[in-house]
């Protein structure tokens, strides 16, 4: 039998950095993909402020703009937030994309949010990074490829090693622990080399 294995957060967090008791190992037997899914391998864990910085007490101002890219819970957390003549940028929301009631997603958004929105006078903007698109998209993937293989545009990604580590990498990321895209390393990576190597060459700040 395949388990599965992963973080869960196991209360509703206090304020302040998080703790050990903020999280839950959990393992599981991997369930069968229905029609139309598919299963997949994680390689990486991507860590982001976000998923810790959408508690109340990260905004005790209130919030002025809000960019939105996941949706759901994390939007129903932020609209008690949104102050008067606030604005959002309406990117995606990468957390209904497994949906299958076979609901608009964005028109569910808009209805959770009009209230708030008619009452705070918020303006909602779609992302134009598309109006771009056509004429430069093409020239920049492959100008900056090209720029990344040949080491004249360089980044830093922190890795740590192993599902266990991810709790204590998104605290030190949280608390500045990190240089660079902080990830966790969770299966073997068929396009590891010598360049990504060296991006992550050197111990955690923090690790």
């Amino acid at each position: 039998m395949t388990v599965n294995q992963q973080w869960t957060i196991a209360r509703t967090p206090p304020e302040g950095w998080p703790l050990d008791d903020d999280f839950a190992w959990t393992q599981a037997p991997i369930a069968s993909p229905g029609t139309n899914q598919m299963l997949t391998r994680t390689i990486y864990l991507s860590l982001d402020p976000y998923q810790w910085g959408r508690r109340r007490s990260a905004c005790p101002d209130g919030a002025d703009i809000y960019f939105e890219s996941v949706g759901g819970e994390v939007f129903e957390a932020v609209l008690p937030l949104l102050n008067r003549d606030s604005r959002i940028t309406l990117c995606g929301m990468i957390s209904q994309i497994g949906n299958t009631d076979g609901e608009d997603a964005y028109k569910r958004w808009r209805e959770t949010g009009k209230p708030t929105f008619d009452k705070q006078a918020t303006q909602v903007h779609g992302l134009a990074v598309r109006n771009f698109v056509a004429d430069y998209q093409d020239r920049f993937l492959a100008e900056m490829a090209d720029w990344i293989n040949d080491s004249l545009v360089k980044y830093k990604e922190d890795l740590w090693m192993g599902l266990e580590a991810a709790p204590n990498a998104f605290r030190a990321m949280l608390q500045g622990g990190n240089f660079g895209k902080t990830l966790v390393a969770v299966g073997e990576d068929p396009t590891l080399n010598a360049v990504l190597e060296a991006r992550r060459a050197g111990d955690n700040v923090f690790g």
